[in-house]
């Protein structure tokens, strides 16, 4: 699993505890540092990569972003070369009145749908 913007490292102990191999991905120093203690915190490991999403050659089953709808759109070619065929890409942290542009840009089907309770948060699972 490839986790984009990892921030606090919560999506990537997720996937580990899921059983998956995890690369979390994070540019800035703080949300690394954020990352590792969630890391630590939870008693797991994962590769932790300072590069940037378009200088990542590899290729996972599942990618997740939970980013702003303006970085997901701007990163959608990227987000989707990271994905390996046959593949999920997992996006959230985008407005519900943003979902249409966001999973527009992406141009696969939606097989997950998710609303915050509040109504207000998307998240898609797109394959």
């Amino acid at each position: 699993m490839l986790d984009v913007g990892s921030g606090s490292g919560i999506l990537s102990v997720a996937g580990i505890r899921l059983g998956l191999r995890v690369t979390a991905l994070e540019i800035e120093p703080a949300a690394r540092e954020a990352t590792l203690r969630t890391l630590r915190l939870n008693g797991v490991e994962a590769r932790l990569d300072p590069r940037p999403l378009e200088q990542v050659a590899e290729r996972f089953d599942v990618v997740v972003a939970n980013l702003p709808e303006a970085v997901l759109r701007r990163s959608m070619s990227a987000l989707l070369s990271a994905r390996a065929a046959g593949g999920v890409l997992i996006l959230g942290g985008f407005e519900v009145d943003d979902q249409d542009t966001v999973v527009a840009s992406a141009g696969l089907p939606i097989v997950l749908r998710l609303v915050s309770d509040d109504g207000r948060w998307g998240c898609v699972a797109l394959q």
